[in-house]
């Protein structure tokens, strides 16, 4: 098929297979011979194809092989293809009988994104029904591949969005500034910017009041403190306390901002011993530094009971990662007793030294 004439085969295939559904005394070689000017000079000429359309053609449309329904339910998804944006380069081509249109398309491949795009192409009439289709992919010539569902979802999204487009989403309907008048264009400051009508900023003046506002006077510092304390007492409806970001830079107010973890007095977690230089000691070394490691290590009373007290949410705590890295815990145990001290299991070290990166989650766990 070439870029401006669609070829004669692909009507003579269409018309032995669909003759039932073509119009009576169509001219084939009349309808194989569309010129570029013949194509659809625009998008508002696309065929009113609807949901049910493309729902009646996959599932109820007759097999031109077998006469049985289609069937395709699993091309339904081809929505999938157009929602990612894998349906490109739409063109549109209106019969000179006016009755139906051949909208081709290339689909971009779902896995392979270096192969080239795919060519479907329907024929849709003027009320959206669809008449048939094809592609040149291996399911191309069952008429129902996913690729032909995603051209005809395309058509569909575009008629959707036709009727619901706003104003904005078309083009502009201004004059763009040129890009010299642009250079022209200085950055002010938003107390400098005169936020009216150009000619009557020219002037000096607007509806009897000064262009140019006059200067803000600044805050005094009871106006300050009384802001700053307006802003510390602010809370949503339902009365959750809201922290305002400017009162953290604010000495009167800074204390509160300052982490929870740093405030609570948390021992140091074990990942602050990690010692690049240990990756070239013996084995022997590494576990006499342990030893003298643990003997150093001292958690108080007030520590550990904080610190049951900030993870009871486990994995929705970050501190209960944070002092869950580099510990052998219940879920690691048996794994750290059966590994070999001389040649230990790499994950298994990812696994306690990183809690949080090999955490495992999927939908189903979360809803348990």
């Amino acid at each position: 098929m070439s870029g401006h004439r669609l070829t004669e085969e692909l009507f003579t295939d269409l018309l032995e297979l669909r003759k039932p559904h073509f119009p009576v005394g169509q001219d084939l070689r009349e309808r194989a011979t569309m010129t570029h000017s013949e194509r659809a000079r625009s998008l508002s000429t696309f065929p009113d194809l609807q949901y049910p359309d493309i729902y009646n053609y996959l599932i109820n449309f007759p097999s031109s092989y077998s006469g049985d329904s289609l069937k395709a339910y699993k091309s339904l998804e081809g929505y999938k293809w157009t929602q990612s944006n894998f349906v490109v380069n739409i063109q549109l081509w209106s019969l000179p009988t006016k009755t139906c249109f051949v909208v081709i398309g290339r689909v971009k491949h779902s896995q392979k994104l270096n192969d080239p795009p795919l060519k479907p192409w329907v024929v849709v009439r003027n009320d959206g029904v669809v008449l048939g289709a094809h592609c040149n992919c291996t399911a191309g010539l069952g008429e129902c591949c996913s690729h032909v569902s995603a051209l005809l979802f395309r058509i569909w999204q575009h008629n959707d969005r036709e009727e619901e487009i706003a104003v904005t989403s078309k083009k502009c309907k201004w004059s763009t500034p040129s890009e010299e008048s642009l250079k022209r264009v200085e950055y002010q400051q938003g107390k400098d910017i005169i936020c009216n009508n150009t000619q009557q900023g020219k002037k000096g003046s607007f509806k009897g009041h000064s262009a140019i506002p006059p200067p803000f006077p600044p805050l005094t510092h009871l106006e300050q403190a009384q802001l700053y304390s307006h802003l510390s007492k602010c809370c949503t409806q339902d009365g959750q306390i809201i922290k305002p970001a400017v009162l953290s830079v604010v000495s009167e107010y800074a204390s509160s901002y300052v982490p929870k973890i740093v405030m609570l007095g948390l021992p140091e977690p074990l990942t602050t011993l990690y010692d690049k230089q240990a990756r070239e000691v013996s084995l022997e070394v590494l576990q006499d530094r342990a030893e003298a490691v643990f003997e150093d290590i001292s958690v108080t009373k007030e520590q550990s009971d904080i610190v049951e007290e900030e993870t009871r949410a486990q994995s929705k705590s970050r501190i209960w990662f944070d002092q869950r890295s580099g510990r052998i815990t219940a879920s690691t145990f048996r794994a750290a007793t059966k590994t070999d001290v001389r040649k230990p299991s790499v994950s298994l070290i990812r696994k306690i030294c990183y809690p949080k990166s090999h955490s495992f989650t999927t939908e189903a766990t979360r809803y348990s």
